[in-house]
């Protein structure tokens, strides 16, 4: 959630308890995380190994623009501890050098995929390496000490949510499929070959896609958000089957 405090915009990560019918218990698991209207993150998942992953933006224009959790993968506990074996002893970050981290995803074979959303163009799919800087804002589409981008947007896609694709009717296994904002696509990338097409188009504003174990997508639309233009029904889950 995003809030403002002492005249800042900070983003905090919480936890919900659910008892079927409504909250019935809520806590922290981190807080102070720079925000901004702009560059703001979001993304989150559990991983593989069952830690919680949370992309930081980078805050471009606040106060807390280049802070010690800005523009970062975090990896924690459900609970908000700091394990053990992340790369800095004590420390939530997992990786560095990102914009605004709108994706998270694994490989199947265990390589964890980012999508960095860019300004105007530059959109990033990324694999991440744990504790490497990944280039944000000093390489663009290029990587710091970690690994260059498989793909790399320009113009912008105004990307958003990515799944790793088991393979199907859809694509091949371990294609990335990743929504468009501004392109109003469901988009694929090969991450061997860096081969790129698009899934399904006209949607307006694809937010974030998921994929079912039948092989087909759903993406889930954001057309009544400030930067849509809503139609009758938005906004919509939309199941793609081929």
């Amino acid at each position: 959630m995003t809030y403002e405090e002492g005249g800042e915009l900070w983003n905090r990560v919480m936890w919900i308890r659910h008892d079927g019918a409504r909250a019935s218990d809520v806590g922290t698991v981190i807080d102070s995380i720079p925000a901004s209207a702009f560059a703001n993150g979001g993304a989150m998942a559990f991983g593989p190994d069952g830690m919680l992953y949370v992309g930081t933006g980078s805050a471009s224009g606040s106060p807390g623009e280049g802070g010690p959790l800005a523009g970062k993968i975090l990896r924690l506990g459900a609970d908000g501890s700091v394990p053990d074996d992340n790369p800095v002893a004590g420390s939530p970050v997992y990786a560095s050098g990102f914009r605004d981290p709108r994706g998270i995803a694994w490989g199947g074979d265990g390589t964890m995929i980012v999508a960095d959303a860019g300004p105007t163009k530059n959109d990033e799919i990324t694999p991440v390496t744990a504790g490497a800087d990944h280039g944000w804002p000093e390489e663009v589409c290029a990587g710091g000490s970690g690994v260059g981008p498989v793909a790399c947007f320009d113009p912008a896609l105004g990307i958003g949510g990515i799944v790793v694709y088991a393979g199907g009717p859809l694509g091949g296994e371990g294609a990335v499929m990743a929504a468009s904002l501004r392109a109003g696509t469901v988009h694929s990338v090969d991450i061997g070959t860096g081969e790129q097409g698009t899934v399904i188009g006209g949607l307006g504003r694809v937010r974030d896609v998921a994929a079912a174990p039948d092989g087909s997508i759903y993406a889930i639309t954001s057309n009544t958000d400030s930067g849509g233009f809503a139609g009758d029904g938005d906004d919509r889950l939309v199941r793609v089957v081929r």
